[in-house]
């Protein structure tokens, strides 16, 4: 099963992967090891090494990640590998790529320090703020995210080049390439590739002090509606309540998020970390999954994966479809389903005090710390009464 580590044991060599947007290639680095033999595999976005699954069969290469539904299917020829990266992203949705993967070389690329900082962005798709972090990385190399108020666009890593910044992300489920050039007044204007399949406009300008809206504001909690009702099917497909998961009498996170989504990952690794230090203390999680298919057997088999990648200790249900405006029909807590994830926190009552939309993964430096405190703030708190 995938998973992150840094470092390793075995000697590895260095690999670019590129996938083709149609409008620019997104590049990864890759470490392969003991292809002769029993191979191994890292994709690597900036400071994260994630090790996949690799398999070899005489000239064919397949790196599997299926805790998202996706894998790289690639034939050697001669000192590169060619073939399709595939994942699936809905009811017979089945997005596909072609990959070259081959080995790294050396490049130049410009001085980043133009393009380095903190700036508010706009998307051209989007009425909300974001909010773009760029640092140096290596030598001339350029590490940075995209915060907005539903998430982070989690480690992108690049370069500039005749003037144009590049930068990329591969994760299995994420594959984005950003472009962008100063205008004459200082400006960033780029574009934004998710895959082959969508592409936005973005423009930038600096702001050393830009912050988004408040995740704890973003959300409203629903009048009239039951938590403890609401019933969906577990990983064996008994419908359970949520009344009946031992809600009452402790502190209880409430994670609506979907196993598809990377920002989700990044909470689950964070949750986990909450259930140790407080779960003796009296802290309860209940997972809520949001899936990409509508597939019952498909869908608990993909969180179950989910699950197993982070050996997960606490309930979770199956509790629908990952469209926004379906799950908000499915979960009619909170006035609407804006993010995966979003965190609702209960008192030992089983009443909602808080919710928070997002997640601020570790790509996001600061405000991941910022998060960090906030969550474990209000959790004492509400232990404590």
């Amino acid at each position: 099963m995938s998973q992150v580590v840094s470092g390793s044991a075995v000697d590895e060599s260095n690999w670019t992967l590129f996938l083709d947007t149609g409008h620019g290639n997104i590049e990864v680095r890759v470490k392969l090891s003991d292809l002769e033999g029993e191979p191994a595999a890292k994709i690597v976005n900036g400071p994260e090494a994630i090790v996949v699954d690799a398999e070899r069969n005489g000239k064919e290469l397949r790196l599997s990640m299926p805790h998202y539904d996706s894998e790289l299917e690639l034939t050697i020829d001669g000192k590169r590998m060619t073939g399709n990266w595939r994942k699936v992203r809905g009811a017979g949705n089945v997005a596909e790529m072609s990959a070259i993967l081959k080995p790294s070389g050396e490049a130049e690329y410009d001085a980043p320090e133009p393009f380095l900082g903190r700036w508010a962005v706009q998307f051209a798709d989007s009425d909300d703020p974001a909010v773009g972090a760029f640092e140096r990385f290596k030598e001339n190399l350029v590490l940075g995210t995209f915060l907005t108020t539903t998430g982070d666009y989690r480690y992108l890593q690049g370069y500039v080049q005749r003037g144009e910044l590049h930068l990329s992300c591969f994760d299995g489920a994420h594959a984005f390439l950003f472009r962008a050039k100063l205008s004459s007044s200082g400006e960033l204007v780029g574009r934004f590739m998710s895959g082959d399949w969508y592409q936005d406009s973005w423009t930038a300008r600096r702001d050393p002090n830009i912050k988004l809206p408040d995740a704890f504001q973003q959300s409203t909690i629903a009048g009239q509606a039951n938590l403890a009702q609401l019933a969906f099917p577990d990983l064996e497909g008994k419908q359970r309540f949520l009344g009946d998961l031992d809600l009452m009498g402790k502190v209880t996170l409430v994670e609506v998020f979907g196993s598809w989504c990377p920002n989700c990952h990044d909470e689950a690794q964070y949750l986990k970390e909450l259930r140790e230090l407080y779960g003796e203390k009296g802290l309860n999680v209940v997972g809520l999954a949001f899936e990409l298919t509508g597939d019952l057997e498909r869908d608990t088999r993909q969180v179950k994966r989910y699950v197993e990648r982070f050996d997960v200790d606490y309930p979770v249900l199956v509790a629908g479809i990952s469209d926004k405006k379906t799950a908000t029909k499915q979960f009619p807590v909170i006035n609407r389903i804006r993010s995966y994830p979003t965190t609702l926190f209960l008192d030992r009552s089983g009443q909602i005090r808080a919710t928070y939309t997002g997640f601020s993964g570790p790509a996001t430096g600061e405000a991941h710390e910022r998060l960090r405190q906030r969550f474990e703030a209000l959790i004492e708190k509400l232990l404590a009464e």
